[in-house]
């Protein structure tokens, strides 16, 4: 489910992708890139918190 998103737009523009060139990465882009990685937290963490193997009475 996370191996594509974040580490693909890093790759495809400025990771891997860019050459020997640098590439300026479009400022939506970025933000799209940050919230993605916002969203990818929140949804762990709360799988942690309901995951039914862990003892959250600790």
């Amino acid at each position: 489910m996370l191996e594509a998103g974040v580490l693909t737009v890093r790759n495809k523009t400025s990771g891997h992708g860019q050459g020997a060139t640098p590439v300026d990465v479009p400022e939506h882009l970025a933000a799209y890139v940050l919230h993605l990685t916002t969203s990818n937290i929140v949804m762990l963490v709360e799988a942690h918190k309901n995951h039914p193997l862990i003892d959250h009475a600790k």
